[in-house]
């Protein structure tokens, strides 16, 4: 007899919809498995307003459900309709969020689906947005122990894991290029807040007070040429013209010390204004990426297993392939496999390298043993 807990959830708070989602998903996968006839499952998410939303999950089976151990919250229709229904989710973000949260929730390794529907929409003020989908389960049995029907308990842990990298690979493939924008605008915001980055008040000036500064000393040298000069007439003319060479030169330094401080205010109030925006947008992908890392407990507890220099989509890859293909049947023996192939593809292309080399130095060889048979035949013949 099997002793499982009652199927209830106890959502009195507000939470997550991702975290309500994961656990549908528990008691769908454990009612499938008590059941040997087809469940057709319907889950949505639908949004209610800026702050809440709305979490369904409806069960069909025409063998009902007389056999499981439903708790309160769950409501009946009749013998075969189960119903789940919650007004306090949050995190309702946009309907290809919840999509993807949905389907990577229910994609099990253990329960085969068939007929499946997704359906979606981005509504508008009357309609409100909803995730729905829909699809039947036909075979109760684990898939990994149709593939052998012996396999050990470990190696089908593996496989499972396996299936489990696999649906967080999409999730990490989006987090890291999000986590590095995240880190170089967090470096550029604190550049910015400790002075590193900021307008040059000196290198804007310099437009106006180099050639402020040549203009006066032209005048001076007028000036100079003025005082030595023996012409009465030719002196009047040469203290105008360095009069005029320094007035232009001090209306350079007068009107540019002005106009730097418009552009300083400017340009000031454009940095705090990108800054602003740098923070909320940083403030934003930080609140993306929990959502994609952290939210969902399948994608934290499968992370959790990997050590942090592995955490790439093409090596997440590799090891989920060892795992599925029970070549490996633990995250320690994938990673081993893994560095084991490297190592040999690293030999194997210095291999080739030498052989190249090689090749090479016999094929220099040839050229010059060609050479020196050339040089002997000529010498004999001049002979």
């Amino acid at each position: 007899m099997n002793h499982s807990p009652v199927f209830a959830l106890a959502i009195n708070n507000p939470q997550k919809y991702s975290s309500i989602l994961n656990s549908l998903q528990r008691i769908v996968e454990n009612t499938a498995l008590r059941i040997h006839g087809k469940i057709t499952v319907m889950v949505g998410v639908r949004k209610l307003d800026n702050t809440y939303c709305k979490v369904y999950c409806q069960l069909v089976s025409k063998d009902g459900f007389s056999n499981i151990p439903w708790g309160d919250s769950f409501s009946f229709n009749g013998k075969d309709i189960v119903k789940f229904e919650t007004m306090l989710a949050t995190g309702f973000t946009t309907p290809e969020d919840v999509k993807r949260e949905i389907l990577i929730q229910f994609a099990w390794a253990s329960i085969e689906k068939s007929n499946t529907d997704m359906s979606l929409s981005s509504g508008d003020e009357s309609t409100p947005t909803y995730v729905a989908y829909k699809f039947t389960i036909e075979a109760i049995e684990r898939r990994v122990q149709m593939i052998s029907p012996n396999i050990e308990p470990n190696r089908l842990e593996g496989v499972q894991l396996g299936e489990r990298i696999a649906t967080i690979i999409p999730y990490l493939e989006e987090a890291l290029p999000l986590a590095e924008k995240v880190a170089k605008d967090e470096e550029w915001i604190e550049a910015v807040k400790s002075g590193r980055i900021k307008n040059d008040y000196m290198g804007r000036y310099s437009v106006f007070f180099v050639p402020g500064l040549a203009f006066c000393t032209l005048g001076f040298w007028v000036f100079v040429r003025a005082i030595i000069s023996r012409s009465g007439s030719r002196i009047a003319l040469l203290i105008i013209v360095a009069m005029l060479l320094f007035g232009i030169g001090a209306a350079h330094f007068v009107f540019g010390k002005y106009v730097t401080k418009w552009w300083l205010n400017r340009s000031n109030e454009s940095l705090n204004k990108l800054l602003s925006e740098k923070e909320k947008s940083v403030e934003i992908d930080r609140n993306h990426l929990n959502e994609l890392l952290y939210s969902n407990p399948v994608v934290m507890e499968t992370l959790s297993e990997i050590p942090e220099q592995y955490m790439d989509p093409i090596v997440l890859r590799k090891m989920s392939e060892y795992l599925y293909n029970r070549r490996a049947d633990s995250i320690k023996e994938a990673i081993n496999l893994f560095e084991e192939e490297c190592h040999r593809m690293e030999m194997e292309a210095i291999a080739r390298q030498q052989a190249a080399q090689l090749n090479a130095i016999r094929r220099a060889s040839s050229v010059s043993a060609g050479a020196n048979v050339a040089t002997m035949i000529n010498s004999f013949r001049r002979k």
